[in-house]
C-alpha cells in the first residue's frame, strides 16, 4: 500500500488514528478489532511552519506546501511528491469523527508522536464529536512504530477514554506551539512536567533546537557535529544520532539534510575527507561519503565561533521564523532555559 494513504470500510464501530505508515501496517495484520479503519496522522510537526491559523485546512495546506518544496537532496533520492494529497483527505476523515463509536488515538511517548497527538487534540475541540468515545493507546515507550502486530494488541485492551480536560490541554498547547512568540509555550511546558510528562517532554526537546547561545548549533546539530569529531561517513553519523537521541524528534531525513547543510553553507562546518561533494552523485555515494569537521566547525563547537552569526538561518521552529545572522532567542543548555 502506498505511503501515507488511509484506509477506511462502511464499519463504523471504530477509527484507528495513528503516527505513521509502520503502525498502520502492523494494525492491518493484527488482531485488533476494525484494523482496516485506519487514519495515518503522518506529519513531522518538529520541522517547518506551524503559523498561527484559524483552522485545520488551512494548516494543511501549509504543511503540504511544506513537502513540496525541493529538498537538496532529491536528486540523489529521487523522492515522491505525491504524499502531500493525503493532507486534505485526512482532514476531512477527522472532521467527521462523530460518525464513529469509537476513535482510537494510538500515539506513544516520542517527541514527534506527542506533537500530531497534539494537533489532533486541538482539531478534535473544535467540533461536537457527539457520543463518540475518544480513547488513547499508550505504549510504555519509544514511538508506536517500534512495535510488531502482537503487542500492539496488547496495548489495545487497556486503552482509557481521553477526558475533557485532555483535549482542551492539547488545544491550548497546539496554539501555544504555533505563536511566534515561544516564552509562553516554554513556561507552559515547564508548568506541566508533572501533570502531563510525555507532552512537557515533547515540547522542550523542540525548545533544544533553538540555536544554544553557546554556538548557534541546535541540541541535534551538535550531536551530529560532535560524532564528526573523528573521521566517519555521512552515514555512520546519522546513525549514531538516531541510535542516541531519546526524545525521537526528528527522523533520519531530517538530519542527512542537516549533513548537506554543513557542508555546503557559506562557511562549511564539514568537508569531505576525501574527495568532496561533487562526487556524491547518487544516494549511495552520498551515505558512503567520508567527512570530518573543519577548522571552523571545530570552533563552533568548541565555542569559539558562533554558527549564526557564520552562517545565517532559515527554519521555522513551530510558529516561529528564525531567519537572518541573529535571533531572540537562545537555549541555554547549561540552566535548561529559553532566553529571549
Amino acid at each position: 500500500m502506498p505511503l501515507g494513504l488511509n484506509s477506511v470500510s462502511r464499519n463504523r464501530d471504530i477509527l484507528h488514528i495513528v503516527s505513521g505508515d509502520s503502525v498502520a501496517g502492523a494494525l492491518r495484520v493484527s488482531e485488533v478489532p476494525c484494523n482496516k479503519n485506519i487514519l495515518i496522522w503522518w506529519d513531522s510537526l518538529a520541522v517547518g511552519p506551524t503559523p498561527q491559523t484559524s483552522s485545520l485546512e488551512e494548516m494543511s495546506k501549509i504543511r503540504a506546501r511544506l513537502h513540496r518544496k525541493p529538498s537538496p537532496l532529491d536528486a540523489l533520492l529521487g523522492e515522491d511528491r505525491e504524499r502531500p494529497r493525503s493532507l486534505a483527505r485526512r482532514g476531512r476523515l477527522l472532521r467527521r469523527c462523530s460518525e464513529w463509536r469509537e476513535v482510537a488515538l494510538w500515539f506513544g511517548p516520542w517527541a514527534m508522536e506527542q506533537l500530531s497527538f497534539m494537533q489532533i487534540l486541538a482539531a478534535m475541540a473544535e467540533q461536537d464529536i457527539g457520543k463518540t468515545k475518544l480513547s488513547l493507546v499508550e505504549c510504555p515507550e519509544l514511538a508506536m512504530g517500534c512495535y510488531n502486530p502482537t503487542q500492539l494488541c496488547a496495548f489495545f485492551p487497556p486503552r482509557a477514554a481521553i477526558p475533557r480536560r485532555r483535549v482542551e490541554l492539547g488545544k491550548r498547547a497546539w496554539r501555544l506551539y504555533c505563536g511566534a512568540d515561544p516564552v509562553p509555550l516554554f513556561r507552559f511546558a515547564k508548568r506541566r512536567l508533572a501533570s502531563a510528562p510525555a507532552l512537557a517532554a515533547a515540547l522542550i526537546s523542540q525548545m533544544r533546537e533553538y540555536p544554544s547561545i553557546q554556538n548557534g548549533l541546535s541540541a541535534l546539530e551538535e550531536a551530529l557535529l560532535r560524532n564528526l569529531e573523528h573521521r566517519t561517513t555521512v552515514v555512520e553519523a546519522v546513525a549514531r544520532v538516531l541510535v542516541a537521541q531519546q526524545e525521537g524528534l526528528v527522523g533520519d531525513l531530517m538530519l542527512f539534510e542537516a549533513i548537506w547543510r554543513f557542508l555546503a553553507c557559506p562557511v562549511p562546518l564539514v568537508e569531505a575527507s576525501e574527495g568532496s561533494l561533487r562526487d556524491a552523485d547518487s544516494w549511495q555515494a552520498f551515505c558512503r561519503l567520508p567527512i570530518q569537521l573543519t577548522a571552523t566547525g571545530r570552533a563552533v563547537l568548541a565555542g569559539r565561533a558562533d554558527n549564526i552569526a557564520l552562517n545565517g538561518i532559515d527554519r521555522w521552529i513551530g510558529g516561529v521564523h528564525l531567519e537572518g545572522n541573529s535571533v531572540p532567542w537562545r537555549w541555554d543548555s547549561d540552566r535548561g532555559v529559553l532566553r529571549a
